[in-house]
């Protein structure tokens, strides 16, 4: 017969492991200012990105800067700031990050924000596939 001990350390054991996936979500995109597919967007904007887990940590923040891309109807990449807020003063903030071209856009032109699955949360999951956002600024 098993003992009481051992039925007790299973169920222990199998709580832990669903509380450690359960808190490992996969990392994806909530929402984006401008929308996939928007138009009329300013040639000074700047794209806002919110994110289902921590992006900002200083443990993920280099990477992240390297796995995101702004490209022009040419498919030419620009040059960009990609702007982290700091998790520890602005815990709120930790989802959320800005992209700012460092030129002006120019008016009348398609644009692609590209997100590598390199993309990766504090938690360690990262973007199951690339992902790409496109608006056209005001003419």
């Amino acid at each position: 017969m098993i003992s009481k001990r051992i039925i007790v350390a299973s169920i222990v054991f199998v709580l832990f492991h669903f509380a450690l996936v359960a808190g490992n979500k996969p990392l994806s995109l909530s929402s984006s200012s401008p929308e996939n597919g928007a138009s009329g967007i300013s040639v000074d904007a700047v794209l806002e990105l919110e994110f289902s887990n921590n992006v900002v940590n200083l443990s993920v923040q280099e990477n992240n800067k390297a796995s995101i891309v702004l490209r022009d109807g040419d498919g030419k990449v620009l040059e960009i700031e990609v702007i982290f807020p700091d998790d520890q003063l602005e815990p709120e903030k930790k989802r959320m990050i800005a992209v700012r071209p460092v030129s002006p856009l120019e008016k009348g032109t398609l644009y692609t924000l590209e997100i590598a699955p390199t993309f990766q949360a504090k938690n360690g999951s990262s973007l199951a596939e690339p992902v790409e956002l496109t608006f056209t600024t005001v003419k």
